[in-house]
This record gives C-alpha cells, sequence and structure tokens, in this order.
C-alpha cells in the first residue's frame, strides 16, 4: 500500500494541501459503541484546484480557514467541483493506535469518485464492533491541479467494554503515513502533547530507518524553535509544529522520524512516526 502510494505521488507536484477533517461532538473524545453505531464525520480542504471567477475563468486563490473560497482580493470565488478531486479519494483510512503500532482499514465506498470525493461528508457504522481504543481519520487525494492532499483527524476514542488504554504522552500529527514529502523543501513536523501530561522543557527531532533501528542524523537538537497553534486539525485540536527544510541528497527513500521530550530531571517522553516518503527534489 505505502509502495503503491509512493509510486502514484511521486510524479505529481508535492505542495503539500490539506484535508481538514471534523469530529461530531463527542464526550471526552470518546463514543461508546454500545450506545452509538455510526459516527459522521465533515472535512473541508484548502487546495485551489478548480478555483474559477466570477465568469468561469481560473484564478489563483488563497485559503482562507481550511477553505479555498477567495482571491487575493479576498472575493468569493466559485470552484468547478469536477476540478476538486476527479478521481475521487485515493485513501480513505480509519487508523487504530499511533505510530509504529498503528493498523488501519479502509473506508472507501464502492463509488468513489468526483462526487464523493467534494461531498465533505462521510458516515463510519460499525463502531459497535471495533477494539476498544483510540483512531484517527486520515484520507488523501491528487486534485485536478495535480497536487497531492492528505488530512486526518484528531484522535477519537471508540469504547466497546473494557477501559480506554492511556494516551501516547505524545502523538505525530504529520508526516502521515505514506505521505510523499519533497527533497530540498520545507514542511511542518507536528504533533501533540497529552494535556494531562507535565510539558517537556525541550525536545529533540531524529530522522530514522524505516524499522526505527538506525538513526540517521539529527534534524533538531535540544532548544530548537517551537511553535504552538497550528490549526491543521482544527482551532479547537492545536498542535506544536516545527519546520523541516529536508536537504536534497535524501530524495526517493523511506524515513520515519522519532521525536523526543527532554525534562529537566533527564526523564524523556518519545514518539516515533510511521513510515513516510521523500521523493524528488522539486
Amino acid at each position: 500500500m505505502l509502495l503503491s502510494l509512493f509510486n502514484l505521488v511521486q510524479a505529481q507536484q508535492t505542495t503539500q494541501y490539506h484535508f481538514f477533517v471534523t469530529l461530531p461532538t463527542l464526550t471526552d473524545g470518546v463514543v461508546n459503541g454500545q450506545q452509538q453505531a455510526s459516527l459522521t464525520f465533515t472535512w473541508a480542504w484548502d487546495s485551489c484546484a478548480g478555483a474559477l471567477d466570477s465568469v468561469g475563468r481560473p484564478v489563483q486563490a488563497t485559503s482562507i480557514n481550511g477553505f479555498c473560497v477567495y482571491n487575493t482580493n479576498l472575493q468569493v470565488l466559485n470552484q468547478d467541483p469536477a476540478k476538486l478531486f476527479p478521481n475521487g479519494l485515493q485513501t480513505l483510512e480509519l487508523r487504530q493506535g499511533f505510530g509504529t503500532t498503528s493498523q488501519t482499514t479502509s473506508l472507501l465506498p464502492a463509488t468513489n469518485n468526483a462526487a464523493f470525493a467534494t461531498s465533505k461528508t462521510f458516515t463510519i457504522s460499525g463502531i459497535n464492533s471495533r477494539p476498544t481504543g483510540y483512531y484517527v481519520i486520515s484520507m488523501t487525494a491528487i486534485d485536478g491541479d495535480g497536487n497531492f492532499v492528505a488530512g486526518q483527524s484528531a484522535p477519537f476514542g471508540i469504547l466497546n467494554g473494557g477501559t480506554l488504554p492511556p494516551r501516547n504522552a505524545i502523538t505525530f500529527v504529520s508526516p502521515l503515513k505514506g505521505s510523499l514529502w519533497g527533497a530540498d523543501a520545507e514542511y511542518r513536523v507536528r504533533w501533540q502533547v497529552d494535556p494531562s501530561r507535565e510539558l517537556p522543557e525541550t525536545y529533540s527531532l531524529d530522522l530514522v530507518t524505516p524499522n526505527n533501528e538506525l538513526t540517521v542524523y539529527r534534524i533538531k537538537d535540544r532548544a530548537f524553535p517551537i511553535f504552538p497553534f497550528d490549526t491543521v486539525l482544527g482551532t479547537q485540536n492545536p498542535c506544536n509544529y516545527t519546520v523541516w527544510k529536508i536537504p536534497a541528497s535524501l530524495q526517493n527513500k523511506k524515513f520515519r522520524l522519532k521525536l523526543v521530550g527532554n525534562f529537566a530531571s533527564g526523564q524523556t517522553l518519545n514518539a516515533t512516526s510511521d513510515v513516510f516518503f521523500i521523493g524528488p527534489a522539486k
């Protein structure tokens, strides 16, 4: 699956537009499968594919709060649905767990076309048959301008008997599983820290091999710049992030990222991302 996705998108533009997946209202972010058998999600995107002016001419558009509906003069635009995601979604997955322990189930419907991809809603049934645990919805597509569009929801819990395990202290948000990031370009590395935990004083960020056994090199050392309030998961689920300029020498390889939170006491918290790809330089 990962390799096929890599082969598909490596010839595409590597601009990282996003889907913004909104969770339904849940008490403490948890759904009890014995009481609610389905969940409906909504999504938006910041891709500007198919943006048209009032007479139907293509225009250069600007993303506002996750919706590409304004031009640079803040005039409302129309979008041609046929140009948004003409081949439907590439992936729509329910992912259980985080990082190296995650397992995915495809949720693509039999009729996966442009109409479905631009419908902005999707319902998951069978919640009462899912194992107790934490989940995210992730999705990818190629838009009408050839850009790779990817995104995921904030984590949510499904409870079907027993109790939920403790949350991961640190959870990677990006890179996504199977993402293609272009060499010699800048990207945001995003993560969240369990709000019930004490916040680390500093972090370090390493690039590691897919089997997580060998550190390729240290990307960011202690006390590197960290920025809060990234809203890729929505304003109610802000992420921490740092910006990484990927060296051109890393192109056409698979990696993981490892983030370590450091405390003055010498204790640490750490998380490892899913496998992602670094493709050709732009």
